[in-house]
């Protein structure tokens, strides 16, 4: 089984950003048998599971769910990047600093394109698309 971290969108929205997690847990784990390589995934979303005991809004209870979530990345198999919406917020953008750090595998993912390689995906779309204001080149 496949150990998917999830990175996906949590401030703004907070209700209907939990729900679109919570779909993609789902979705992710009721997929088994279901790709064409029959591959079966356990996702983690660290956003899900750190916010129901510590304060988003508290900055070092946020950087401690942040620390927290990337010690679950580094044990993942891949980790995987809701491109649905852009551009990404900033705490998804640190996440993907964090996976291409630990070298792990990065997949963009979304009904639009399928599953597709970061460097892939990054390559044929705008970085001004994708990136917040504060990354931009």
């Amino acid at each position: 089984m496949k150990r998917i971290y999830l990175i996906s969108r949590y401030r703004g929205d907070v209700a209907r950003n939990i729900q679109v997690a919570k779909t993609l847990c789902a979705s992710l784990c009721l997929s088994a048998n279901a790709t064409t390589d029959g591959e079966d995934f356990a996702p983690f979303a660290s956003h899900l599971f750190y916010t129901q005991f510590l304060d988003d809004e508290d900055p070092k209870q946020r950087a401690a769910g942040i620390a927290a979530g990337h010690a679950w990345m580094a044990v993942a198999d891949e980790v995987w990047v809701w491109v649905h919406e852009l551009p990404l917020s900033e705490g998804m953008v640190g996440d993907v600093y964090k996976a291409i750090e630990l070298e792990k595998p990065v997949i963009a993912f979304s009904p639009a394109i399928g599953r597709r390689p970061w460097l892939d995906w990054t390559a044929t779309i705008n970085p001004e698309l994708w990136l917040p204001p504060s990354h931009q080149p």
